[in-house]
């Protein structure tokens, strides 16, 4: 997972992203919040970060 806003990344397994998944609001894209900056965090390969 990789923040938009500061670029923090972090390592999230599978299973919890399986988890989250699961909880409303529900969502197309895996996304959780940022712990330093309270921003969204996305998937690393996310096309978000793909700039070509």
């Amino acid at each position: 997972m990789k923040c938009v806003a500061c670029g923090y990344k972090e390592v999230t397994d599978e299973e919890t992203l399986k988890r989250m998944r699961e909880l409303p609001p529900y969502i197309e894209e895996d996304r959780m919040l940022c712990p330093f900056c309270l921003e969204y965090m996305y998937r690393a390969d996310s096309d978000r970060f793909n700039n070509k």
